[in-house]
């Protein structure tokens, strides 16, 4: 009987375990991931109205490329949301106990994982939208795109963007110092970096998409 009562917090912690690597896995995946999305974006600032950006799309989705990253990355993202989901206290009654105790102590790392989970609830919504969106508007086009971008769409994007910008940074920061990779002091202006890179180049593109002509537009 001993063995057994033994047995069973060691296998809770080992869970417990794979589920944080699981999550820290998934979390680089993704962050690599939307970087190099933004940079294929980046294309756009080439040639005349995107005609890189058209090129780079074609090519993706003639050899498929695209269809599989756009089932791979959906799977990534619900592997992610699940990891997180489960390590979060189930009863409503725990999770204020935690969220209270975090903010008594004001706990930087709690409060920012708090905040992660928030921000992740909503960028998941917003990144099946957009996935949506594109599966069921191809083929991919800059003046698709910049169309988009000039007749409505930036209330979407805007604070997508930047809610993907704070949770990628913050994701960095938490990653580093929870497996002790990176000391504390230089994780935060690292991860300042990785959000300053990410918002400066994501607003670029988007001037250029607004400057590309497009039928009715402006």
């Amino acid at each position: 009987m001993v063995i057994r009562t033994e047995a069973k917090p060691r296998r809770i912690a080992r869970t417990a375990v794979y589920i944080d690597v699981g999550e820290m896995i998934s979390g680089i995946l993704l962050l690599c991931f939307i970087f190099f999305h933004l940079f294929l974006v980046f294309t756009v600032v080439f040639g005349r109205n995107g005609e890189i950006f058209n090129k780079v799309a074609k090519f993706l989705e003639d050899y498929y490329l695209f269809h599989i990253a756009l089932g791979a990355i959906a799977l990534l993202i619900l592997a992610h949301a699940i990891l997180v989901v489960s390590r979060i206290p189930v009863r409503l009654q725990d999770q204020w106990t935690v969220l209270q105790r975090g903010t008594r102590m004001s706990h930087f790392d709690t409060l920012l994982w708090f905040f992660q989970v928030g921000s992740g609830f909503l960028i998941f919504a917003f990144a099946f939208a957009h996935l949506w969106h594109i599966f069921t508007n191809m083929p991919i086009e800059a003046a698709k795109s910049a169309e988009g971008a000039q007749k409505g769409y930036l209330w979407f994007y805007v604070p997508f963007l930047l809610l993907l910008a704070i949770h990628l940074s913050a994701g960095f920061y938490r990653i580093c110092v929870k497996w002790n990779w990176i000391p504390r002091k230089a994780a935060i202006p690292l991860s300042w970096l990785i959000f300053a890179s990410y918002i400066i180049i994501a607003i670029y593109n988007m001037t250029v998409f607004l400057r590309i002509p497009v039928e009715g537009g402006r």
